[in-house]
């Protein structure tokens, strides 16, 4: 293993997947200079910041409306005071927090890599040294955990990154202290179904042995690369969980005698942290051959241990930042975001650098991306969530989609209401200029508008017409009146990502369901007013599934009905591989809705996000095709 890792990004190097700073960033936070946003939530955020020395920090900033709540303050206090406590060499570093300024922060070590899942789903299963060192480890982060009277409760794949330097153990945003100290206000279960023990479902209190479950289950993770307790709806997990034997076939090694007892339904039959970590050390220093002098104390050997074993886990690439200011010449051109990103990260400690072009200088020169003249290879973002953790998919998808250099997308509302059907169709390009192309089809024509230009500023009005003889759709260009001018030229997509972070909502309620076949698009190819994606490539797609249970009405499209009240439907969800959404799927019956004769009001709400990346063509009206008449039509 290097014992240097490089830095992992400095004032002219920024992680692959890091986000520009936007309006209302800061530039800086206490003694950090802030480069980059490494995601953000509906009460906080992460930036990535530089120490005057060099030291590369997360730093976690609460928004100010929140920071205005004394009863918020004291809660981030306290998580502040815990992530202080805890020190291991398996756990991120505290550096420093300041709680008295108007917006409080927090700051850590930088944890670049692949979440645990993240790395068996790319790299197959971690076995021999690797194993070793990843169960000793994490079994040395918990005793420091404990130590400091702290249980974890949520330890699971997506809450560990393998750093090149080692596993580490982040998120302790629903930690608690032994005291019952809550650092945050949720309700329901707190935990994931499948790491869970099985104690926590029937509502016991979690204790350092409901840990040492997620720690053996995790571990039988890493070794087999399945779940102990299978995939599938949470109530069957769980019923796994509490009554069924884990799925252990493929274990073996010095951590499999620990890992069985740690999966006891009893918890009294669990090893703690500090007798896994005692056995592991000591069966290590009698079966290995240490390459130095050894201590003796376990939390000491830990060091050696990862030094000596922990290989394999290279240095995720860097982007090269060619230009001064706010925005980067990098990655992708801003786009306004008009939805609400909803709910603070669930790991907020981490983002996923996994490999794309470009990543050093010298492939960045070799690729024509040295200096303000060259230009980017596309780059493929990638999937920086446990792909359990749907709230945070959800938030993700839909920042994925706004970074997206083009895209196809349709959305479609019908029900058996007469005229309530209406599909809505999305174009955007940035090459050879950015442009985005909004229509709506209403009977035999619809309408639209048409923005282009560096900040979309150029916006004209469509209509589309079929000609009576041919059948053919003719499109026409008009003037906006400054009454249905747009703030924001993509509010209409906005929308569609808007519904699609909604499903993070506290009270939505979802179960993965594995990979799966990606369903038929909702609207005809054959009739788009546009480009149309190639019919035979979306008919093999596979994304991750979700499906569940979502309130409020926000699949109801602004002018086609404002109803946004209690209303409840079922949905599903499609996400990529590299973290674009394919497909939202709302179904919803309303009683009593439609009318006495013809009984319940029926919705259907689906999305197709069809095209991401690929080459969009928009056609840009001369200024001679633009018709200035009295009456713009739809717009």
């Amino acid at each position: 293993m290097n014992n240097q890792p490089a830095v992992p990004f400095d004032r002219k190097h920024v992680p692959a997947d890091l986000k520009p700073l936007g309006e209302g960033d800061p530039e800086a936070l206490g003694p950090y200079r802030v480069l980059g946003r490494i995601g953000a939530g509906g009460m906080g955020a992460v930036y990535a910041g530089l120490g005057v020395d060099g030291t590369c920090a997360a730093v976690k900033v609460v928004h100010p409306q929140f920071a205005a709540d004394d009863e918020f303050r004291s809660r981030f206090a306290r998580e502040v005071d815990l992530v202080s406590r805890v020190r291991a060499s398996c756990t991120p570093a505290f550096l420093g927090s300041d709680l008295e300024s108007e917006t409080p922060w927090l700051a850590t070590d930088y944890v670049p890599g692949l979440t645990l899942r993240a790395h068996v789903s790319r790299n197959g299963p971690l076995t021999g040294g690797m194993l070793t060192a990843f169960a000793t480890g994490m079994a040395e982060a918990l005793v420091a955990v404990h130590g400091t009277g702290v249980v974890h409760r949520d330890l699971k794949p997506g809450n560990v990154i393998l750093s090149p330097d080692g596993p580490k153990v982040l998120d302790f945003g629903i930690a608690r202290a032994t005291d019952g100290t809550v650092l945050t206000s949720t309700g329901g279960l707190l935990g994931t179904p499948g790491w869970m023990a099985p104690e926590l479902y029937g509502g016991d209190v979690a204790t350092p042995a409901s840990d040492m479950f997620a720690w053996a289950a995790m571990v039988a993770y890493a070794a087999t690369g399945r779940e102990p307790f299978g995939r599938g709806p949470v109530e069957a997990v769980s019923h796994r969980t509490q009554t069924e034997e884990p799925e252990l076939t493929g274990l073996s090694g010095d951590a499999e005698q620990l890992v069985r007892y740690g999966l006891s339904k009893d918890p009294a039959q669990r090893p703690t942290a500090e007798q896994a970590l005692a056995e592991l050390t000591d069966r290590w220093r009698h079966t290995r051959v240490p390459s130095g002098p050894v201590p003796d104390a376990p939390t000491e050997v830990v060091p050696a241990l990862l030094a000596q074993e922990w290989d394999g886990v290279e240095e995720p690439p860097v982007k090269r930042v060619r230009s001064r200011g706010r925005a980067w010449a990098i990655g992708t051109t801003g786009v306004v975001a008009a939805g609400t990103v909803v709910g603070l990260l669930a790991v907020w400690l981490f983002v996923d650098t996994a490999a794309v072009p470009g990543g050093d200088e010298d492939a960045a020169a070799e690729n024509g991306q040295d200096g303000a003249e060259g230009s980017d290879e596309p780059e493929e973002p990638q999937v920086t969530r446990d792909p359990e953790e749907s709230a945070g998919v959800f938030e993700e998808a839909a920042e994925t989609a706004r970074g997206a250099e083009s895209f196809i997308a349709a959305s479609f509302r019908f029900s058996n209401n007469p005229g309530d059907n209406t599909p809505y169709y999305y174009w955007y390009t940035e090459d050879p200029e950015r442009a985005f192309l909004s229509l709506s089809m209403l009977g035999p024509g619809g309408g639209g508008h048409l923005a282009h230009g560096t900040h979309l500023e150029e916006v004209v009005g469509v209509s589309e017409r079929n000609d009576t003889f041919t059948g053919e759709q003719e499109r026409e260009y008009h003037p906006v009146n400054d009454e249905d001018a747009v703030d924001n030229p993509l509010h209409e997509w906005e929308y569609e990502l808007a519904a699609l972070e909604a499903l993070a909502a506290d009270d939505a309620e979802f179960g993965y369901e594995g990979t799966d076949q990606v369903p038929e698009v909702a609207v005809s190819l054959d009739e788009m007013p546009g480009q149309a994606p190639d019919a035979e490539e979306l008919d093999v797609r596979e994304g991750h599934r979700y499906r569940g249970t979502a309130t409020g009405g926000f699949w109801l499209h602004p002018g086609v009905d404002e109803d946004t009240g209690d209303r409840r439907a079922e949905v599903d969800v499609w996400v990529s591989e590299a973290g674009y959404p394919l497909a939202m799927r709302v179904e919803e019956t309303v009683e009593g809705g439609h009318s006495e004769s013809d009984g319940d009001l029926v919705n259907s709400y689906n999305i197709d996000f069809m095209v991401f990346g690929a080459p969009v063509e928009i056609e840009i009206p001369d200024e001679s095709e633009i018709e200035d008449r009295a009456d713009p039509g739809t717009d």
